[in-house]
């Protein structure tokens, strides 16, 4: 047998050779497995999509170069493993120091990634004599890995189905009757809104005057106004269900430090607050939003901004939060985080994950403007991701996207209020019964004043007469359903829970403070 008929057939001993491009595949799938209850699985598809191209062309780029598909193969791999570790690695040593040298910096870790690059390829190159020896073992290797996060997924798709099952068979709560001339009722949640005393304290903006115009308008605005819970799952699980999480059904559980997500989606979409509006013949509308809590596309009127007119002139493609995210954790950081000049002729032709969230609630803010027009008994429930980060708006409600918490937080509260006095008063205008208006925060924003929030009540036809200063949102429809729809729902003692960002199930209960004017 010639050399190269030798050669040839070493090339050919180790079979097909596919785990270079499923490296690509792995990283995707086992980072969509890990934040399934943040995101949609849709999301994730155009990143599975580029990863498993990128790491097709890397891999024939090799054997352009080897000109032997097992070394191509195993080079390639080793190029790639580097490339999606990068972002990962970065994030653990980021900012880390040792001696006083700071070593957790693109400018320490680059090198030594591309030394190791160096001299990983000197050895797979020069020193491997037999690579087809080792396509196979990698190959299964690599097919394993990706057979566990996919497991994660098909497990959490089985469970999500299992609860929606459970969860459409529970019980419906005795059904209330309406009095005639009901009214529409709207819950808006403006995410991360502060109340106005610790507004003012933290970043020196006088929030009286918004308040004093909803009071004008008829509204009821708690003094002492708290959250029950310091995150959103928690909160709107609590208020939607008018009842503290000890009280539903596994939603506690000693020890545990992260929620079970599924479930907590379930008891939203699932919330006693939904099926008693629906036992009263109301139709539920909300809004598309990026979190799959407060996402419910099987409402009776579901508001998209895909639907958006604006965008069929915008000729720029999207990307999303997870494709950030992804490319974070990948040396793609790198170009991420470079100098704004390099990264500038890119953004001309991408809508940012942060441009996104500033056309999301620009959209939600004038739809809500709308629904007054839409026939029928109502209950909106709203939830607009804004004053949270990032804070894109500017005082006069243009984009403008701020670096600092401190500096963007007022800007982006002002042209809130500015829109929900314009807002607030065309659907009372439009209704033709008082409406129910609750507009809160689910929590504060600054991560050491989470509890105190904005909470205002318009409940016409003396209804604000059955409100107090340190009502909570567990009690807001336990109010609202006694008042207007016959109901019988004793309040509850109201109570304020904190637990940490990282570890949101530390829960610890706090009093009621209301900070000095």
């Amino acid at each position: 047998m010639s050399n190269q008929e030798t050669k040839k057939a070493a090339e050919t001993k180790g079979g097909l050779i596919f785990y270079p491009v499923l490296l690509g595949t792995y990283a995707v799938i086992a980072l969509t497995a890990n934040n399934l209850s943040q995101m949609k699985l849709v999301d994730g598809l155009r990143s599975l999509a580029a990863a498993l191209l990128f790491s097709g062309l890397v891999f024939l780029l090799a054997r352009l170069v080897t000109r032997d598909w097992h070394r191509a193969a195993l080079w390639s791999a080793f190029l790639l493993l580097l490339f999606f570790t990068y972002g990962h690695t970065y994030q653990e040593v980021e900012g880390l120091k040792i001696g006083g040298l700071a070593i957790g910096r693109h400018r320490v870790l680059l090198p030594v990634w591309i030394a190791l690059a160096g001299a990983g390829s000197w050895l797979l190159l020069r020193k491997v004599r037999q690579p087809a020896k080792l396509s196979r073992p990698l190959n299964v290797l690599l097919l394993v890995l990706v057979f566990v996060p996919l497991i994660q997924i098909g497990i959490y798709q089985v469970r999500a189905a299992q609860l929606d099952a459970e969860f459409a068979q529970t019980a419906p709560l005795p059904e209330t009757t309406a009095a005639a001339g009901r009214p529409d009722v709207y819950y808006i949640i403006l995410d991360g809104y502060s109340r106005s005393d610790v507004i003012q304290a933290l970043y020196g903006y006088d929030n009286t005057p918004f308040l004093d115009s909803l009071r004008q308008l008829g509204f009821y605005i708690p003094d002492c106004a708290q959250t029950n819970y310091s995150h959103t799952a928690l909160s709107l699980t609590s208020s939607l269900n008018m009842d503290y999480l000890t009280n539903l059904e596994g939603l506690i559980i000693p020890g545990q430090e992260h929620p079970d997500y599924q479930k907590y989606i379930q008891y939203v979409h699932n919330s006693q607050v939904f099926k008693k509006f629906k036992q009263l013949g109301y139709d539920l509308v909300t809004f598309s939003t990026i979190y799959p809590l407060t996402d419910m596309p099987d409402a009776d009127v579901y508001i998209a901004d895909n639907k958006n007119p604006l965008k069929q002139y915008d000729q720029r493609a999207g990307i999303s939060d997870f494709e950030v995210m992804f490319l974070r954790t990948t040396a793609a950081r790198l170009w991420l985080e470079s100098s704004k000049a390099f990264f500038e002729p890119l953004q001309k032709s991408l809508v940012s994950p942060d441009e996104q969230v500033y056309e999301r609630v620009q959209f939600q803010l004038a739809q809500l403007e709308l629904i007054p027009d839409i026939p029928g008994s109502k209950f909106v429930f709203a939830h607009i991701a804004a004053p949270h980060a990032p804070f894109v708006f500017s005082a006069d409600g243009e984009y403008h996207l701020y670096d600092g918490q401190n500096e963007g937080y007022a800007p982006e509260i002002t042209y809130l209020n500015k829109r929900i006095l314009e807002i607030v008063p065309i659907i009372l205008e439009k209704s033709a019964v008082p409406p129910v208006i609750i507009i809160q925060g689910d929590h504060g924003w600054h991560k050491e004043y989470r509890m105190p929030i904005l909470n205002a009540y318009y409940l016409p036809d003396g209804g604000a007469a059955s409100l107090y200063p340190t009502i909570t949102p567990v009690n807001t429809f336990r109010l609202v359903f006694n008042q207007y729809f016959d109901g019988d729902y004793p309040l509850l003692a109201d109570e304020s829970f904190f637990s940490p960002a990282l570890y949101p199930m530390q829960i610890e209960k706090v009093p009621s403070t209301c900070l000095s004017r």
